[in-house]
């Protein structure tokens, strides 16, 4: 039986957000500030459906509160409730937004049976048909006889020509990569140096929905990769991209992550710019270190004021929260606007990118990011 969900959801500001809730608890989805969840787009009604813990399934469902634009349970219109499985997603009317479902289940313990390949103690019998087989391949000795002689002669035949030597050409000396540079020391810095020496490769990126961060990962040949939120950039092929040190550049969207779970957030762009910094991305993490955060949060809802490369300061507080794999838990401040934006260790490596916040705002000082890990799995892809 499922103990409890998690529904992530992207909200008026276009932050991740995480609600999570037991069986005791209906999760109302609507545009009016009393629901539960609350999604302002024209395809959500004011009670447009909701989540709870049926009783007689014992399961979590999904029912449609008489929404004009429908609820869409991974591709297919919810007209009776509908038992929710991990890794669903919710469609808020048929061009709304997505809603995505984790479900968090008691642990069974499955015995396994391990299977043992006899071996017999003798070996089988030969069979008196493979015994003429066998037999029947062996050479005469004069046959023997006959190639060995063959092949000398052949041999001394060959060895008194002439050796023709080819000249080989000298191999072309190997391309020279243009020189880029990369972010990521031996050494440790304080929070004014490393702000200092990784601003370069932080970008604020601009949607017509709003705006979040990210950071270039990559740059040769005129030819820039710039890491961040697949939310950030969701329904949109291209984004302006500003730099703190170079001119704006139109960023195109070439790979989006699945968005099945938290940890697949993530988004590829190119862009056409030379001379950008960029940050090397390191898997090094423990908790209790120091790390950075540098975005561009907005401030407040219903402005469009950003602070750019705008610094916070935290630790790693938890690795892999609640069994997220690809995750940790940070208590440096991430606001809407720093999603996509990278998260540096005292070294200047890249160590996560900052992803999502707790929907209840009462809930301090907990941010989530997602690792390094998931970063070079989705980059290998």
């Amino acid at each position: 039986m499922s103990q409890s969900i998690t529904i992530a959801f992207i909200d008026a500001s276009k932050q991740r957000q995480l609600y999570t809730a037991s069986p005791d608890k209906t999760i109302s989805i609507g545009n009016k500030s009393l629901s539960t969840i609350q999604q302002l787009h024209p395809y959500v009604d004011d009670r447009h459906c909701q989540v709870r813990f049926s009783t007689s399934y014992k399961r979590w469902i999904v029912e449609d509160q008489a929404s004009s634009k429908g609820t869409y349970l991974n591709g297919d219109r919810v007209t009776k409730a509908r038992v929710l499985s991990n890794n669903d997603r919710i469609r808020l009317g048929s061009d709304g937004p997505i809603l995505s479902v984790g479900l968090q289940l008691e642990s069974v313990s499955i015995p396994v049976q391990v299977a043992h390949q006899k071996t017999a103690s003798n070996p089988p019998p030969v069979s008196s048909s493979r015994r003429a087989v066998k037999e029947s391949s062996i050479i005469p000795i004069t046959l023997i006889l006959f190639f060995a002689i063959g092949g000398v002669a052949v041999y001394a035949f060959f060895r008194s020509q002439p050796v023709v030597v080819e000249q080989k050409k000298p191999a072309d000396p190997p391309l020279k990569s243009k020189p880029v540079k990369t972010i990521c020391s031996d050494s440790s810095f304080d929070a004014s140096e490393l702000y200092n020496l990784v601003k370069g490769s932080v970008v604020l990126i601009e949607t017509p929905s709003g705006s979040g961060s990210g950071v270039v990962i990559s740059s040769s040949d005129g030819v820039a990769q710039v890491l961040t939120n697949a939310h950030v950039v969701e329904g949109h092929q291209e984004v302006t991209l500003h730099y703190l040190n170079n001119p704006s550049s139109t960023g195109t969207v070439v790979r989006v992550g699945s968005q099945d779970q938290l940890s697949d957030d993530l988004a590829l762009l190119n862009t056409s710019l030379d001379g950008l910094s960029v940050a090397k991305i390191s898997p090094l993490l423990s908790i209790g270190d120091n790390v950075f955060v540098i975005g561009s949060p907005s401030l407040g809802e219903g402005t469009d004021v950003v602070s750019g490369w705008s610094l916070t300061k935290g630790i790693i507080s938890n690795i892999d929260p609640a069994g997220e794999k690809g995750i940790f838990q940070t208590d440096a401040g991430i606001n809407p606007g720093n999603s996509g934006g990278p998260i540096f260790n005292s070294k200047g490596c890249v160590v996560g990118l900052a992803v999502a916040v707790p929907s209840d705002r009462t809930v301090q000082q907990v941010g989530f990011a997602i690792s390094a890990e998931a970063i070079n799995q989705f980059l290998a892809k």
